[in-house]
């Protein structure tokens, strides 16, 4: 399932929310089609959960129109989560925090 929200900023414009479990990445026709949909969706910041991929994989979470990416794994293809970054976000972490069990805590200062 996937839910989107779209929030405005100041100064005129709008950013748009995702987030998808996606069941899995690692099938490359599944990996293109969510990402094809993504992009088309206009969406800026996406959260995936369940993405199974090993911290090898996450190289395939690199795309033209995404600039960042942060992702958490689990040790074999389980659990798993990532943030994306679409190359129009104005963003730029402090520090970041991963948990060795695959899920993602981000620390702003």
């Amino acid at each position: 399932m996937t839910r989107a929200n779209s929030v405005s900023i100041p100064g005129g414009g709008n950013i748009l929310f995702a987030s998808l479990n996606c069941r899995g990445l690692n099938n490359p026709i599944k990996r293109s089609r969510i990402f094809h949909y993504l992009h088309h969706a206009g969406a800026h910041v996406i959260f995936l959960q369940e993405t199974h991929l090993k911290p090898s994989d996450h190289v395939r979470l690199k795309k033209g129109w995404i600039n960042q990416t942060y992702h958490s794994s689990f040790s074999g293809k389980a659990r798993g989560v990532a943030i994306l970054l679409h190359k129009s976000v104005p963003f730029v972490h402090t520090s970041v925090v991963s948990d060795p069990n695959g899920r993602f805590k981000a620390k702003r200062d």
